[in-house]
């Protein structure tokens, strides 16, 4: 719940693998192939791999010349394991700080704003990249949670309805609340699941196993 994105993922991979050739295996023949590579950098075209490593490493870590403490304490084998997990933080915290902008309520209504409301706590772990305690905690329910799948449940969901081939598919903004029939009750994820529907509570009571 709440991994960054793949764009932001992409970037934590190519600044590992600069800090690999820049310091870890610098001496190695990849190693030397890239220090003369980026003697003539201003030559590369902007989608070159070696000019991505430089731009994802100076987004994740501007002061790339002064290593972080973690990678400072690490045995020299696992120096670049413990750079990618340092890495895996910073990028955390932009998404983090990427997805707090949906809490805002100006936002237009949509799944995304929704599930930030609905998960906010998650949100709050360190490393993103982590699954979260109830999904990698084997409490006999884990497998149940990870099976739940709003999808399969098209009929029982109102936010999903539109998936179960019954009716057209309408646009976010009209999928108004098949519970409350009020015209101006718009059925998304934070109206039904965070109990601001009367009847959402009931219905789920009533059907659950």
């Amino acid at each position: 719940m709440g991994v960054p994105p793949l764009r932001l993922t992409q970037q934590v991979q190519l600044a590992q693998l600069r800090f690999r050739l820049t310091q870890v295996h610098k001496d190695s023949i990849p190693g030397t192939l890239y220090e003369i590579t980026m003697f003539t950098s201003q030559y590369l075209p902007p989608q070159a791999m070696e000019r991505l490593m430089e731009k994802a490493q100076h987004h994740l870590h501007p002061q790339s010349a002064l290593h972080p403490p973690p990678v400072n304490q690490a045995l020299p084998e696992n120096k670049e394991k413990s750079y990618k997990n340092w890495l895996r933080v910073q990028t955390s915290n932009l998404w983090r700080r990427e997805l707090m902008f949906f809490k805002l309520p100006a936002q237009a209504p949509g799944r995304l704003p929704a599930y930030v409301q609905y998960n906010t706590k998650d949100l709050e772990r360190v490393n993103l990249y982590k699954q979260a305690p109830y999904l990698s905690i084997h409490h006999g329910h884990a497998l149940d949670l990870i099976r739940l799948r709003a999808q399969a449940w098209p009929q029982y969901i109102p936010t999903h309805q539109h998936f179960s081939g019954r009716k057209a598919r309408p646009q976010y903004q009209h999928r108004y609340c098949e519970y409350c029939h009020q015209p101006s009750a718009l059925g998304d994820e934070t109206h039904i699941f965070l109990a601001t529907c009367p009847r959402s509570e009931v219905r789920a009571t009533a059907e659950a196993p």
